[in-house]
């Protein structure tokens, strides 16, 4: 958990910082319960706070790609669903946020990751990540709630982890 000072929101360190313990988050192996080999993989699900502010319950699959003295690299596919009865925190433009409920929510990325046993973190890895939520504005007078008219907030997280020792000699910074 990330805890900041009030005044440091203003100028969007909040976000940033909400985006990196996301990236964080999504590139840490939670490991299988029985070793796997090339091409094996395993559904990790978890629930998180997205970048975005909203509560989603997140599914990571990770592959086995490539296996090369001690170094892993796993292929990473996610899938992101918002948990029911929210609000999406939104800027309303005069210092003031505004909380409005989602309409449709779909999220989904990929990425890859390099992994050592020997190691807390991933040595590298990469991480995109798309969400898109419908909003559920209150309807104008005589028109269904939703609808095509209702606005849909889109964002892309890309992460990238990299360097340090360890990293394979064959790999680009």
């Amino acid at each position: 958990a990330v805890e900041m000072p009030k005044d440091a929101a203003e100028g969007g360190l909040d976000r940033l910082l909400d985006g990196l313990v996301e990236t964080m988050s999504m590139l840490t192996v939670a490991l299988p319960p029985k070793p796997v080999g090339t091409d094996g993989f395993w559904i990790v699900s978890d629930r998180v706070k997205a970048s975005t502010g909203i509560e989603v319950v997140r599914y990571r699959v990770f592959k086995v790609t490539k296996i090369d003295n001690g170094t892993v690299t796993l292929s990473l596919d996610v899938r992101q669903y918002a948990a029911a009865d929210q609000k999406l925190p939104i800027d309303s433009g005069n210092g003031q946020k505004a909380e409005i409920g989602l309409e449709a929510f779909d999220s989904q990325g990929k990425g890859s990751v390099i992994w050592k046993a020997d190691s807390f973190l991933p040595i590298r890895g990469d991480t995109n990540v798309r969400i898109a939520a419908k909003l559920a504005v209150p309807a104008a007078p005589g028109t269904p709630p939703g609808g095509r008219n209702a606005p849909v907030v889109q964002t892309e997280l890309t992460g990238i982890l990299g360097g340090g020792t360890g990293v394979p000699t064959d790999e680009k910074p």
